[in-house]
């Protein structure tokens, strides 16, 4: 009886680990925005896989919002260098 309340207790542990890794991951990932989420996922298939997406979001998050901040920016200055020069488009 001593070593099934010790199984029970080991089974209980592994349980609330996994579930606290997992909701964790999910923190994770509900804290990326939609469009860069989509985009993660479209450039790197395997971040389908919760885990994945918040590993990576992790490892490469800061630097993929620079690179995202850095096209917005390049599109803004496109934009409104054509509408202030007008005559060759």
């Amino acid at each position: 009886m001593k070593y099934l309340k010790i199984i029970g207790v080991a089974i209980c542990v592994v349980v609330m680990s996994k579930a606290c890794q997992m909701e964790y991951a999910c923190n994770v990932v509900d804290s990326i925005p939609c469009e860069i989420r989509e985009r993660i996922i479209e450039e790197n298939p395997e971040c389908v896989n919760i885990d994945v997406l918040a590993e990576y979001w992790i490892a490469n998050g800061d630097s993929l919002v620079a690179e995202i901040e850095a096209e917005q920016e390049y599109e803004r200055e496109l934009e409104e260098y054509l509408s202030n020069h007008p005559e060759g488009y």
